[in-house]
């Protein structure tokens, strides 16, 4: 696919949003990536409730009266979403800015090789905009060595987050490790856009080390969730604690947490026997980064295949974790939880990750120190499987209620 020059963008961008506001799109957007607005920290908000690519509901697509996570996405323009309480904010957050003149191409990733190219050309871009550039570079966007799929860049109306979805039925599987690669590098900066005081003036190693944290911490957002608190749904009543009741709770909990990639989860639940069962999609090691900041030497360091397998191998830990809390939470009548990592690639349909938590056990976790998520699993009597090169190894999938 040809390049579009800086030129070709903002000819694009005139077309989508007139001349006058792409060109004070693109000065504004490329000029800096401005300042956090006031915002709580990610999985705070209880009425932000969509994940990028997330895909909940039966796994065995049985029951269509399943309530389905509508990732209720809008579409981006240059005005701010209403804040907190409703009212809009007059402040545009430039990065959301340079995301929605990017959006509104009709070659989204065309506009962000643009991007690359013109912060690269510039003379005194800042470390935000630098840090993007490399980020996006090392997900493989200026590379054309995939066939990709034509496709549509969106924001996520309650997480805010992006998605990148894709406009072909047939995608392979490189192709959509680099669409998910691509996809976590821009959320990644809009992590660090909301977790940030000032994007702007952020040193590179503010960045890393707070999107890095992300990735460590995703189950501090129900590190909340204590025995006591656990227990407590216990005394919720029937018409409160039902099968639908269950199913919307679980959806909502997984649309509202905020993740550092795409998570697509499927589940079937059982009220009256106290039981749920989630499937959820690892996360290939290729979305994963390919570099981190290193405190010892005090820059940017690259990171090799095994460490990324590693931090792919310990994040499906965590999230596998983080979805058993969601389906505890969401009824007091759960006792017990089925979680499978699953993978489709070039090898086939692989289960990677597969345990099942009893509700008693399970209170028992500090789910807001999760640095190492095999000693959990360990802990919780559930044994995982890690091949010498740091990745997960496939396993036999573990069936509900089996000892």
């Amino acid at each position: 696919m040809r390049r579009p020059t800086a030129q070709a963008l903002a000819t694009l961008l005139a077309a989508a949003l007139g001349a006058t506001a792409a060109v004070a799109c693109v000065r504004a957007s490329m000029g800096r990536l401005g300042r956090v607005r006031g915002e709580a920290s990610p999985g705070t908000d209880a009425g932000d409730t969509s994940t990028p690519g997330t895909d909940t509901g039966d796994a065995d697509g049985a029951d269509d009266t399943t309530p389905k996570a509508d990732p209720d996405h809008d579409a981006l323009t240059t005005q701010k979403d209403a804040g907190p309480d409703g009212a809009d904010d007059a402040d545009e957050d430039s990065y959301d800015e340079l995301m929605s003149a990017v959006a509104h191409t009709p070659d989204p990733m065309g506009a962000l090789r643009a991007t690359i190219d013109d912060i690269r050309r510039r003379e005194a871009p800042t470390t935000a905009e630098l840090t993007l550039a490399r980020w996006l570079e090392e997900a493989g966007l200026m590379a054309d060595d995939v066939d990709m799929p034509h496709l549509a860049l969106v924001r996520l109306g309650r997480t805010k987050l992006y998605y990148l979805g894709m406009l072909d039925k047939n995608v392979s599987v490189a192709a959509l490790g680099k669409i998910l690669a691509i996809e976590a590098a821009i959320n990644r900066m809009r992590h660090a856009d909301m977790l940030l005081d000032d994007l702007a003036d952020a040193s590179e190693r503010d960045i890393y080390r707070c999107t890095h944290a992300l990735t460590q911490d995703i189950c501090a957002q129900a590190s909340h969730v204590t025995s006591e608190a656990l227990a407590s749904l216990v005394a919720e009543n029937d018409e409160q604690d039902g099968e639908w009741a269950l199913r919307a709770r679980l959806a909502a909990q997984i649309e509202g947490w905020h993740l550092p990639h795409r998570l697509e989860a499927r589940y079937r639940c059982d009220a009256a026997a106290g039981r749920v069962a989630i499937e959820f999609k690892v996360t290939p090691t290729a979305a994963f980064p390919k570099s981190e900041w290193s405190d010892e030497l005090g820059r940017v360091v690259r990171l090799s295949r095994e460490m990324r397998r590693r931090e792919a191998a310990d994040y499906a830990l965590r999230v596998g974790l983080l979805l058993a809390t969601g389906a505890f939470c969401s009824s007091g009548r759960v006792s017990r939880v089925c979680v499978a990592g699953v993978r489709d690639d070039a090898t086939g349909h692989r289960c990677l990750l597969s345990a099942e938590f009893d509700r008693r056990r399970f209170c028992s976790l500090d789910l807001g120190d999760m640095r190492w998520p095999v000693q959990a699993y360990t802990a919780l009597g559930a044994s995982v499987s890690m091949g010498d090169d740091g990745g997960l190894v496939p396993v036999e999938r573990r069936a509900v209620g089996e000892e």
